[in-house]
C-alpha cells in the first residue's frame, strides 16, 4: 500500500510532469523509484527550467494511526526525503520549505488511509 505525491497543478503544467507518483508506505518515508523520476524532472524544472526562480513549499502528511507526535515526526520525514533528492537533484535548499501537519488533515475511514499518506509540493508564497 502506497500513498501519494501531489504536485499542485500549476507546477505540473509548467513542469510537464506526470499527474501522481506512487511515493510511500505504511510506516515509510522512503522514496519509490516512480517518485524519483517525477522529482528528478521537477528539480530540472526549478533549477534550469521555467520554474527556476520559484520556490517550493513540501507538506507531509500521515494516516491516523500512531501518535500524534509520531505522525508529525513521519510526515516531516517524507517531507525532508523529497526535498533532499530535490536538493541532490541541483535546487537549491534555502528554495525548499519542509514541513510536516502529521494526522491533521487524514479521513478516520481505512479506506482513505492510502491516500492520507502523502506529500504535497506547491508554490511556496
Amino acid at each position: 500500500m502506497t500513498g501519494n505525491l501531489v504536485i499542485a497543478d500549476n507546477v505540473v503544467d509548467a513542469c510537464l510532469l506526470p499527474k501522481d507518483e506512487a511515493l510511500f508506505a505504511y510506516d515509510s518515508a522512503k522514496l519509490s523509484e516512480k517518485a524519483e523520476r517525477t522529482l528528478a524532472l521537477l528539480a530540472r524544472c526549478f533549477d534550469t527550467g521555467p520554474m527556476r526562480y520559484q520556490d517550493l513549499l513540501v507538506t507531509g502528511h500521515t494516516d491516523p494511526r500512531g501518535s500524534d507526535e509520531y505522525n508529525l515526526d513521519l510526515g516531516l520525514e517524507r517531507a525532508v526525503a523529497v526535498r533532499d533528492y530535490l536538493v541532490d537533484e541541483g535546487v537549491e535548499d534555502f528554495r525548499i520549505e519542509a514541513r510536516s501537519v502529521g494526522e491533521r488533515r487524514a479521513s478516520n475511514d481505512p479506506e482513505d488511509w492510502d491516500d492520507d499518506r502523502k506529500v504535497e509540493i506547491q508554490l511556496a508564497s
